[in-house]
C-alpha cells in the first residue's frame, strides 16, 4: 500500500483526474460532511503473470485544501500463484501518476507511506 498527501485547493482537479477514464475504470466519489470521499479502481493486464492486476484508490478529504489517497494493488497472481510484483508496480504506476499530475497542476503531493 502507498499513501499520499495531496495539498492545495485542487482536490476537485484530482479527482476529476483519477475520473477521467484514462487512470481509473470506475469512481464513487460522495460529499460527507463537506468533505469528499472517493473510491476509485484501476485495473491493467500484466503479461509477465498472464493476469489483471485491480489498483483500489481511496480519497478521503482531511481538510479544506487537502486529502489523503492510499493506494492498494491486489491480484495480478500467475496460474502458479506467483505475483512477481505486479500488483506493487501498479500501486506505483498510480502513485507518480497522482504525484505527477500535482507538479502540473501546482499542488503539492508526497508519500507519507510506502
Amino acid at each position: 500500500m502507498k499513501k499520499l498527501k495531496i495539498e492545495g485547493n485542487k482536490i476537485s482537479d484530482i479527482i476529476e483526474f483519477l475520473s477521467d477514464g484514462n487512470v481509473c475504470k470506475a469512481q464513487v466519489v460522495r460529499d460527507v460532511d463537506n468533505r469528499k470521499i472517493g473510491f476509485f479502481v484501476y485495473e491493467d493486464y500484466y503479461f509477465r503473470t498472464t493476469r489483471t492486476v485491480s489498483c483500489s484508490v481511496f480519497l478521503y478529504q482531511t481538510e479544506l485544501d487537502s486529502c489523503e489517497i492510499a493506494i492498494v494493488g491486489s491480484g495480478g497472481a500467475s496460474a502458479i500463484g506467483i505475483t512477481w510484483g505486479a500488483h506493487k508496480d501498479v500501486e506505483k504506476k498510480i502513485a507518480e501518476s497522482i504525484l505527477k499530475y500535482c507538479e502540473k497542476i501546482g499542488a503539492k503531493g508526497y508519500y507519507i507511506s510506502e
